[in-house]
């Protein structure tokens, strides 16, 4: 079954990411995209996380619990440090 016959449209993998981002934004909640933002508080948690997003299951999207030392976003590549040396 295509991603386009089961209502996600955004998990066709032929689509630009563009594209797949721009559909999966248009069908999220105003609340949904807030809590991709501002995760929940995990401070009262028994195991240490440095953040926490939850799932929106209804458009497939798993929860993100980054740990301490850990990248959140395991297919994120790091940018450069920005240079904090004075322009000559």
């Amino acid at each position: 079954m295509a991603a386009a016959d089961t209502g996600l449209p955004w998990m066709n993998a032929a689509q630009t990411p563009q594209a797949r981002a721009d559909e999966l934004l248009a069908a999220m909640t105003l609340a949904e995209k807030v809590s991709m933002l501002h995760g929940i508080n995990t401070s009262a948690n028994s195991f240490s996380t440095v953040g926490y997003l939850p799932a929106i299951p209804r458009l497939n999207v798993p929860a993100v619990i980054g740990k301490s030392g850990e990248k959140v976003c395991p297919t994120s590549t790091a940018l450069p440090a920005a240079s904090t040396a004075s322009p000559r």
